[in-house]
């Protein structure tokens, strides 16, 4: 986004930046997890309905029937497999929401903190920019926010 318009220091300029990033990942994610879920629940009445057609229908109620079956009816086992990849890749994705929930929240937080202090453009603040920016420059350090 443009900060240009705002008289504010180039650390707190690339803050709001990152957390801007951060946030648009964070919604991102959520909205995979949605799709993802949305996935899983019709690869689940897919895999029962195949189940009921192919296997209950005519197991009679015994289970060691159904089972046997089960091993004979390759799509119902695809069916499965699709199903608990699903679940295995929503696990997945709601792991890696709640950690960019977790990033975009701590930078907030940092970012509601900076809010207390001055943000404008001083003498102080172009110091502050040029330490940082050869701090990242030579040697890799992010001195512009803690997480």
């Amino acid at each position: 986004m443009d900060w240009d318009d705002m008289d504010i220091s180039e650390d707190a300029k690339m803050m709001l930046d990152e957390l801007l990033q951060r946030k648009r990942k964070w919604d991102k994610l959520q909205s995979d997890l949605m799709w993802v879920h949305i996935f899983s629940f019709f690869s689940f009445a897919l895999f029962a309905y195949f189940f009921y057609q192919h296997l209950i229908r005519f197991a009679g109620g015994q289970v060691w029937v159904m089972l046997g079956r089960m091993g004979d009816n390759p799509a119902v086992l695809l069916l499965l497999l699709v199903f608990l990849g699903s679940l295995a890749l929503a696990r997945s994705v709601a792991n890696k929401c709640d950690e960019a929930k977790t990033k975009y929240e701590d930078l907030r937080k940092e970012a509601i903190d900076k809010f207390k202090s001055d943000w404008q453009k001083n003498i102080k603040s172009e110091a502050r920019d040029a330490i940082s920016r050869r701090m990242q420059a030579e040697h890799d350090i992010n001195l512009i926010y803690k997480s």
